[in-house]
C-alpha cells in the first residue's frame, strides 16, 4: 500500500540488469515514467534507490499477463483482438505523443488491469523506453527477437531507427492474438 495515496502497488523483483546500468537508468526512466498518465499504462507511483538496489512502485494490475491469457484460449475472437488492439494502440500513441518509444511491446508486457476484462490493457515494462527528443537518435539494439522490428536488427553504425519500431510489434502482437502462434520462426 502506498503510503501517500493509499493506493495498492505492485513492486517488481526481477531486475537482471548489472546494477551500474540499472543506477545509470534509473533516474532519466523514473522521470519519463512519473509523466506517463493514461489508463493503458502501467502507472509509476514512486520510486527509490539505494546504493545497492533500485525499487520501484508501479501501479497494481489485478489481472493476468496477455500471454498466459492467450496460452489459455489459444487464440481470440476478432472482436477480443480488436478491443485488446484499441487499448495497445491507444496506449502507444499516447507514449509516442509524449515522444516516448517503447521498444519492447510483446505478449509479456501487457496485463489486464483486471481479471478477465479484456478492456483493460496494460502496458508494462518501460525498461528499454527512451524519450526522443529533437535530435536524439535510436540507435541501441534492443527488444524481444520475436518482436523486434527489422529496422532494429539490421542498424548499421551510421543509421538509426523511429517511434516506428513499436508499430511493428504491435503488428507481431495483433497476429499472434488472431493466429495463436508467432508469425516468425525461431530461426527467421
Amino acid at each position: 500500500m502506498h503510503c501517500v495515496t493509499l493506493s495498492r502497488a505492485a513492486i517488481p523483483n526481477a531486475l537482471t540488469e548489472s546494477l551500474r546500468s540499472i543506477r545509470r537508468n534509473a533516474i532519466p526512466t523514473a522521470r519519463r515514467r512519473l509523466q506517463v498518465r493514461h489508463r493503458a499504462c502501467s502507472r509509476l507511483i514512486a520510486s527509490c534507490m539505494t546504493r545497492q538496489t533500485v525499487y520501484v512502485a508501479i501501479e497494481l494490475a489485478k489481472g493476468e499477463m496477455l500471454l498466459n491469457w492467450l496460452l489459455r484460449k489459444k487464440r481470440c475472437t476478432e472482436l477480443e483482438a480488436a478491443v485488446i488492439m484499441n487499448g495497445i494502440v491507444q496506449g502507444v500513441h499516447y507514449l509516442h505523443s509524449l515522444r516516448i518509444v517503447h521498444r519492447d511491446l510483446k505478449l509479456e508486457n501487457l496485463m489486464f488491469a483486471e481479471w478477465d476484462n479484456i478492456d483493460g490493457v496494460k502496458i508494462i515494462d518501460f525498461g528499454f523506453s527512451k524519450r526522443v527528443d529533437e535530435g536524439t537518435l535510436l540507435q541501441t539494439v534492443c527488444g524481444s527477437p520475436q518482436y523486434v522490428a527489422p529496422e532494429i536488427l539490421t542498424l548499421s553504425k551510421s543509421k538509426s531507427y523511429t517511434h516506428a519500431v513499436d508499430c511493428w510489434s504491435i503488428g507481431v502482437i495483433m497476429y499472434m492474438l488472431l493466429s495463436g502462434y508467432a508469425p516468425f520462426g525461431e530461426t527467421s
